[in-house]
């Protein structure tokens, strides 16, 4: 009867406590530790250099004299300068139509923006020079409106639409004086973008290129790029005998040559950007190869616009970030046709970075801030205009497309990182030994120990994490020469035991691997198997007991390999149940087809057949050493019984008289093949009686002969000893 599979221990599944787990486990505690000391040393590094965090401090709204739509908004000293288009029908515009310069103030309740009194000396909006220029490009050009303004370096730019194209455009210049106040300069300035990418891409050549069976394209040694076969492959060994890569997308057309593709690239050290147009497509498709851990990630973003993170920390595109250590964000919402609209901003601790992405035409902006420390970024900010003022507040409002011209304009105010240099350093300070190894330093620091900690307990387990792990831990130490000390937290005590347990993990970790490796083999091996024998199941064709037989012990055979196998580290456990499993089921039906032919008259015919051969040969032998064939002949015989009980004992038949008779059957053959044995043995002595008589006899003869002769040549006493001795030998 079937049984049913057998369950293994808790303890023999793939998580066992052998060495590598214990390491393993010790690693994750001493992440722990490192965690916690390094909190305690970001707080009070956030505590000493003020730390603040991007977060929304109020709402407030400005009122225009006329029904508007605004444009945009920019901080100029301590006042906010609010643009917006008024549609004129009966007369001519003039500056206050299309500016209003409002005060910036914390109140109690909230926040205001009271208009700027007429006659104030900050008034630069009546200043006769600009509004000169501005009567005659209203008057020259119908139509005009703003489209954005800018204020950096102690300049204020405001730029206005005068026609239908990007050519129809004239920009208004203020300049800062010595007296701190802005004066009109001209007409002809000009509002730049920054570079979209803050590197330049290497377009490969056809020395690049690497022939074989699988051509590909050599990417500064790291990594390997073809549009061969019908797809884009990314490979990361410079084998052209196999095709396969760690990354495969279709490509439209698949009979293209190596060359047809454009291939660029960027290498960013740890992480390559590719740029490729395969054959006669019209989309560029771009890639980024992480060589950490050999994944590849499609972030078409970077083709806009992208900008390398601090300290190889990653990259940052519009619309989300991707870094170094594998993380991947793209933020929900429409990034489109964004590019890099200003240089990023750095706060003044050099904890925060801020990245102004804009849409050219449509003006809406998108505001990325970047935590060094925490190595993440802030929800994005969607607004069409915003404005930073040196205590860190800003000022952003957002229109809605196609929305009607209102008086009233809803702002939100936030507080953030990005104060002036001034206010910075005017900051009390208190001589404690954080100060002396300044914020910058310590948010690198901490920065690098919160990856290390992010590292062990998130990344999957491999070779390359462990070697990352430990020169990471290596640079830290060998960077931060404060970690040893005690206001810090003694953080490199904890680095220095990370990085042991972590090379013991690495030696214990390819021990493992190559556990791993044998148990897969031999899950495979065992499928194979199975699945070979169970082809070969085929009772409507088999006629002799025996093929019954030898299935039915194949199935047990392979079953108690399977379980044999349960007891092996790392096999995987579910594929092994499976596999037993099925064996059961084999078995149970062999079982059935083999008792329905035990009932037959057929079954066990061939067994009596080849004892009464055996039996009818025994009087034919005439010497003792020809016994031992036909001994082994009926040995075997008897073996396949054996067996034979053994399998019927495990059948299930519920008919009691049916495994009466059939152990019957069995009980007969057993008593023939008994008494032919009996009657073999028998033969067996009695020739070896008579050849041993025949034996001692011509033995006796041949010893009497030699005694005779001996005594002949023995003439003195020592050659009496001799011949002695010689027949005693």
């Amino acid at each position: 009867m079937a049984e049913a599979p057998v369950a293994t221990p808790e303890g023999n599944q793939e998580i066992e406590h052998g060495a590598y787990e214990i390491l393993k486990a010790r690693l994750l505690e001493q992440a722990r530790q490192l965690k916690e000391r390094t909190d305690a040393l970001n707080q009070k590094r956030a505590d000493i250099f003020r730390s603040e965090e991007l977060r929304i401090i109020g709402n407030e709204r400005i009122r225009t004299e006329h029904a508007c739509t605004p444009a945009d908004i920019v901080a100029v000293q301590d006042n906010l300068l609010f643009g917006y288009n008024v549609h004129m029908t009966m007369k001519t515009a003039v500056p206050r139509d299309v500016f209003s310069l409002h005060r910036f103030e914390q109140r109690e309740d909230g926040f205001d923006f009271p208009p700027l009194p007429q006659g104030d000396p900050a008034d630069f909006l009546a200043q006769p020079e600009f509004v000169k220029v501005f009567d005659d490009m209203v008057r020259y050009y119908k139509g005009v409106r703003l489209r954005m303004l800018r204020y950096y370096e102690s300049i204020l730019l405001a730029e206005f639409q005068t026609g239908e194209t990007r050519q129809d455009r004239r920009t208004l210049v203020w300049l800062l004086n010595r007296e701190g106040k802005l004066e009109f300069k001209d007409d002809k300035g000009s509002i730049n973008y920054p570079p979209s990418h803050s590197f330049d891409w290497v377009e490969t050549t056809r020395d690049d290129h690497i022939q074989g069976a699988h051509p590909h394209v050599n990417i500064a040694n790291k990594v390997f790029v073809e549009c061969v076969g019908g797809d884009l492959t990314v490979k990361i060994e410079d084998n052209t005998e196999d095709g396969l890569g760690v990354y495969r997308e279709e490509v439209e057309h698949g009979k293209q040559a190596l060359h047809d593709a454009a291939i660029l690239y960027y290498d960013a050290d740890e992480l390559i950007l590719l740029r490729i147009l395969p054959y006669r497509e019209q989309t560029w498709r771009h890639l980024v190869y992480n060589t950490r851990d050999k994944t590849v990630h499609r972030i078409d973003a970077i083709g806009k616009s992208c900008i390398m993170l601090p300290n190889n920390h990653g990259i940052v595109f519009p619309g989300g970030y991707y870094l170094l250590e594998g993380t991947l964000r793209k933020f929900d919402g429409e990034f489109d046709e964004l590019v890099l609209e200003r240089p990023p901003v750095v706060s003044p601790n050099g904890e925060d970075v801020l990245y102004v992405f804009r849409n050219p035409e449509s003006g809406e902006m998108v505001l990325l801030a970047y935590n060094l420390v925490g190595r993440e970024m802030s929800t994005p900010i969607r607004c069409h205009g915003f404005s930073t003022f040196d205590d860190g507040k800003l000022v952003v409002f957002r229109s809605e497309p196609n929305a009607e011209a209102a008086k009233v304009h809803p702002m939100q105010i936030w507080q953030t990182p990005f104060v002036s240099r001034e206010i910075y350093e005017m900051a009390p300070r208190s001589g404690v030994y954080l100060e002396k190894i300044g914020n910058t330093e310590l948010v690198n620091g901490v920065s690098d120990c919160f990856s290390i900690c992010r590292r062990i307990q998130e990344q999957a387990p491999s070779t390359v994490t462990y070697l990352d792990l430990i020169n990471q831990v290596n640079r830290s130490i060998d960077s931060y020469h404060w970690l040893d000390h005690q206001e810090v937290g003694n953080i490199h005590e904890v680095l220095l035991e990370v990085r042991k347990t972590a090379e013991l993990v690495l030696t214990e970790f390819d021990k493992v691997q190559t556990l791993k490796k044998q148990a897969t083999r031999a899950v495979a091996e065992a499928t194979d198997q199975l699945n070979a024998l169970v082809k070969k199941l085929r009772p409507d064709d088999w006629k002799t007991l025996d093929e019954y037989v030898t299935a039915l012990d194949g199935l047990r055979t392979q079953r108690g390999h399977l379980i044999s196998l349960r007891e092996m580290r790392y096999a995987d456990q579910a594929k092994l149940e499976q596999l037993e499993q099925t064996a059961l089921e084999k078995f149970d039906t062999i079982s059935a087809a083999t008792v329905d032919y035990l009932l037959t008259d057929e079954a066990f015919r061939p067994y009596l057949e080849q004892i009464e051969a055996a039996a009818e040969r025994i009087d034919t032998i005439e010497k003792a050493n020809e016994v031992a064939p036909l001994k082994e002949e009926l040995e075997h015989i008897g073996k396949g019984l054996e067996l034979l009980s053994e399998v019927v004992g495990s059948l299930k038949v519920d008919d009691a008289t049916l495994r009466t008779r059939i152990l019957e059957n069995i009980s007969e053959v057993l008593s023939n093949l008994n008494r032919s044995r009996a009657l073999v043995e028998a033969r067996r002595r009695k020739l070896g009686e008579s050849e041993s008589v025949a034996e001692f006899s011509v033995g006796f003869k041949l010893f009497s002969q030699n005694v005779s002769s001996t005594l002949n040549l023995a003439d003195t006493p020592e050659k009496c000893d001799e011949s002695l001795s010689a027949l005693m030998l």
